[in-house]
């Protein structure tokens, strides 16, 4: 057993509702000698450090990555997490009462606050008599959409739609700027009922890194691309990854073409402040 960490990343729903008991909490993921995944996990309560842990739930990244979230018998009770949490009483298939509950460890940006009297459930669209189009669409106002990407860290631009966690609704808002609501929502955005009132944000729409792949190369070179041109950019790229190790100015250009997540963030700042 290998302790590792504390790893910077982004918060979520539990840490922050429970801001003092962020050590009764712990990570961790089963994987053999060379770091694979293991087949039969041992989900039983563990005692470490002086502490009982026990099996609380995992979100679906952590669940590609055989990982799971574990809760200490001496910080807050896990029923009295799950009550905070919402009523899933009417979940009844257990794989899905579990995502339920994964949903809260999704790393996440707490915003703002949003009065219930502030929402609106709004009818679903519908293809037919089964098929829903707006299934997990819902709207924000331009206003509030604006504050919301200030609390996001976006001071020059709003995007136009967030993926979000509000109470019991999941799914994606797009900027309404006709809405008269702050937040528009559907049933089909409803998967358990939740007092909670935090307007999270999970991420927002953005421009994202293309990269050439076999099937692009081939279309490409059907079009008329001449392989050459190909040569000289994977030449360019492995030229760049190692000047990334050199010059930092090259390595904040390399980063700028990676995904923008946290921890891509965090390392822009280290190499801004030397």
């Amino acid at each position: 057993m290998y302790f590792c960490g504390p790893d910077v990343n982004v918060s979520n729903r539990v840490l922050r509702n429970y801001p003092m008991n962020t050590d009764n909490f712990l990570r961790v993921s089963f994987v053999d000698e060379e770091f694979g995944k293991w087949s039969s996990p041992d989900l039983s309560p563990h005692r470490w450090h002086n502490r009982k842990f026990e099996f609380f739930a995992f979100s679906s990244s952590q669940l590609r990555k055989n990982s799971v979230s574990i809760a200490s018998r001496t910080g807050p009770i896990a029923a009295d997490i799950r009550a905070w949490m919402g009523d899933f009483l009417q979940i009844r298939n257990v794989a899905k009462y579990a995502a339920r509950l994964g949903e809260f460890f999704g790393l996440s940006k707490e915003t703002l606050n949003v009065n219930r009297k502030e929402t609106v459930i709004l009818p679903d669209v519908r293809g037919g008599t089964t098929y829903i189009i707006s299934d997990g669409i819902g709207k924000v106002s331009a206003d509030f959409a604006r504050k919301v990407a200030i609390k996001c860290g976006l001071k020059t631009s709003t995007p136009s739609a967030y993926q979000i966690r509000y109470g019991g609704f999941k799914g994606v808002v797009a900027v309404d700027p006709t809405s008269p609501m702050k937040l528009s929502l559907r049933n089909s955005m409803s998967k358990y009922d939740s007092y909670i009132t935090k307007f999270d944000v999970l991420a927002w729409s953005k421009y994202q890194p293309c990269f050439p792949n076999r099937e692009l190369i081939t279309l490409l070179s059907t079009l008329g691309v001449k392989d050459h041109v190909f040569q000289k950019k994977q030449r360019e790229a492995v030229d760049q990854l190692d000047k990334i190790l050199e010059d930092s100015l090259t390595a904040q250009d390399a980063l700028e073409l990676m995904s923008l997540e946290e921890n891509t963030n965090i390392l822009k700042e280290i190499l801004m402040y030397g």
